[in-house]
């Protein structure tokens, strides 16, 4: 055996320490024995640590058998790395002609676009959105483009007081041409579809002075990974938010920073603090990424620093209250930490073990990150770019419900982009800090040279190649975990619904023709959405409705439509309440769905209705109830 292919005895020893821990651990995380027995059983969220735990166990394999791979097989893996690389070249060389680059990736973003928006709209019109939050966006950019900017009642008058996000006033238009919820759906996947253009633009002006013979690939390959990436899937399921538009917006500024042109990197992030009072702390984190990576537009970085604080403080505690003459309900989420922003700030300065205790005391926050970062390889750590995600990171992991550390929402937004655009520069990262030896060359076989280009032959291809088959087998784990279309999105309390159906929709749609356009509707969560080109929209079991019944002249719901909370016993004692405060009529009953409102005269509807009612609520007879509420609203409505 030629010396130089003998392995040496600590790179085995290593790999066998490796494969050891491996095994204990495969057989330690399992729910039997040891981290499973610490998992409660019995509750919403049992099934879903089980399987993050399950998740633990496949990572810790995978990640074992791929160091195992670089310790025993570095030469065998330059051999096919070698071999790989001249097909890489051709296929880039291929690219290179004419707009196929072009072609491929328009033709990628609007197939992408298409499956989303599909899966959006088949979701709602399951009835599986609702009110919080399609059906409050829908309200707003409805009365907003019928010349009522930012008017809404599903929580407060004006949304203002909610979130301040005036990129609304921009998107109306769009709902004024369609006003109907599925508009918001479409704009919704073709900005996160189209955020792969400047993706691929970045990564060609990042990696072409690296691999002139490479970049299409790796750009192409790059778009792909972000298309079918988890987490943007997952924020396109759930509703509709007008921050997602930050994740185009923030991977243009990325390749505008690149390209050196600072007005579109301008506009970029002015557009982006338009959509949500927090993106101005990551704003301003870009701002000092600016700073740091331009030296000629460091002014403009810290100027760029200074607006994104500026706008966050005054929309968080001026614009908020001014419209919610309240404090926003979003510091609610940080309660934990102090009753109010001095106390939050102090008590993190005083008790840094808070923050700590916080962050590792439920290990879904961790894995989380990890459930980012795996779909790229984890390149996004190699690169500084990475830490504009921090305020993103801190607002997610501080809060003190736990969907916001997960992937499942739209809170991931800003993440989405600064991790790709990190593992970009992570991407050039691997090509500064980590050469080939001499032992990883290509190898020089009989007419290995005549079959393939010799510029693959050199080592930095025969990387790249292993650049981005790494990434691509950890998008493939990524996505054995995760995909969008799955059932469930989190524990089942989350109540994050996919495609299949949870009520009828049939009935719903027979009653919807007898109720009048600009009626003033009480309804249920799911119905919400559709029923949301109107001014004035409530939900039957929000307190809020106790104090604006005055305001209700129609009630449309499902009896059996238990979901979000909602505690059947308070449920049906509302009805009854608002049907003889209101004293309306039962316009329409099938199904156990219901329309109530005035002036109907239906007997039959009437009698099968009140039967109805007054079974459910002996069935729900044991529930517990704030006595001061029943008290309030009369015992009578309580059987």
């Amino acid at each position: 055996m030629n010396p130089a292919d003998r392995l040496p005895w600590q790179r085995m020893l290593l790999a066998a320490a490796v494969f050891a821990l491996v095994v204990l651990s495969w057989f330690t995380l399992t729910p039997q024995r040891w981290l499973g027995t610490l998992v409660p059983a019995g509750t919403p969220a049992t099934e879903f640590n089980l399987s993050l735990l399950s998740e633990v166990r496949i990572s810790l394999a995978f990640l074992a058998a791929a160091l195992i791979a670089l310790l025993l097989l570095r030469q065998p893996l330059s051999r096919v790395a070698g071999w790989l690389a001249g097909y890489l070249v051709r296929l880039d060389d291929w690219l290179a002609q004419g707009k196929r680059t072009l072609i491929i990736i328009v033709a990628m973003v609007i197939g992408s676009t298409l499956i989303l928006a599909a899966f959006s709209i088949a979701r709602h019109q399951a009835f599986n959105s609702k009110a919080y939050d399609l059906g409050l966006h829908s309200q707003v950019f409805w009365n907003t483009s019928q010349g009522r900017p930012f008017a809404s009642s599903v929580e407060v008058e004006n949304y203002l007081g909610d979130h301040v996000s005036p990129i609304i006033l921009i998107l109306a238009p769009i709902y004024w041409l369609w006003p109907d919820p599925r508009a918001l759906l479409i704009l919704q996947a073709a900005a996160l579809a189209l955020a792969a253009i400047p993706l691929v633009a970045l990564a060609r002006q990042i990696l072409t002075p690296l691999w002139p013979r490479g970049s299409r690939v790796s750009s192409l390959v790059l778009a792909a990974l972000f298309l079918t990436y988890p987490a943007l899937g997952f924020v396109n399921r759930f509703e509709f938010h007008e921050e997602v538009l930050v994740v185009p917006l923030l991977l243009l500024a990325f390749w505008a920073l690149e390209a050196e042109r600072p007005g579109i990197l301008c506009v970029s992030l002015f557009l982006s603090l338009l959509c949500k009072e927090d993106i101005g702390l990551t704003v301003a984190a870009f701002g000092l990424f600016v700073w740091w990576r331009k030296r000629p537009y460091r002014s403009l970085g810290i100027g760029w620093t200074i607006a994104g604080l500026l706008w966050s403080l005054l929309a968080l505690f001026f614009v908020i209250p001014l419209f919610r003459s309240a404090p926003s309900d979003t510091l609610a989420r940080y309660a934990w930490l102090g009753a109010s922003p001095a106390d939050i700030v102090s008590g993190l300065i005083r008790n840094p073990e808070l923050l700590l205790s916080h962050t590792v005391s439920d290990p879904r926050r961790l894995w989380m990150l990890f459930k980012f970062l795996l779909p790229v390889g984890f390149l996004s750590l190699l690169s500084p770019a990475i830490l504009v995600a921090l305020p993103s990171l801190a607002i997610n992991w501080l809060a003190g419900n736990l969907y916001q550390s997960s992937i499942y929402f739209h809170y991931a937004a800003p993440l989405i982009a600064i991790v790709f655009a990190a593992a970009v520069y992570g991407m050039a990262a691997t090509r500064r800090f980590l050469r080939f030896e001499a032992a990883e060359q290509a190898p020089a076989s009989p007419g290995f040279a005549d079959r393939i280009p010799q510029v693959a032959s050199s080592p930095r291809y025969s990387w790249l190649v292993l650049v981005l088959s790494w990434m691509i087998a950890c998008a493939l784990l990524a996505g054995l975990f995760d995909q969008f279309w799955q059932a469930d999105a989190g524990p089942s309390d989350w109540e994050n619904y996919s495609l299949q159906g949870q009520i009828e929709g049939e009935h719903f749609w027979q009653a919807e023709k007898l109720l009048p356009v600009d009626g003033s509707v009480a309804t249920t969560e799911a119905y919400a959405p559709h029923l949301a080109n109107r001014q004035d929209l409530y939900l039957l079991h929000d307190p809020r409705i106790l104090r604006i019944a005055d305001r209700v002249d129609w009630v449309l719901v499902d009896l059996n439509d238990h979901r979000y909370g909602v505690q059947p016993r308070l449920y049906y004692g509302l009805m009854r309440w608002i049907t003889e405060e209101r004293d309306l009529d039962v316009c329409y009953f099938d199904g156990d769905v219901v329309l109530l409102g005035p002036g109907c005269n239906n007997p039959g509807a009437l009698t099968r209705f009140e039967s109805r009612l007054q079974s459910l609520q002996l069935g729900a007879a044991g529930e517990e109830l704030d006595p001061a509420l029943v008290e309030y609203l009369g015992s009578q409505f309580f059987p």
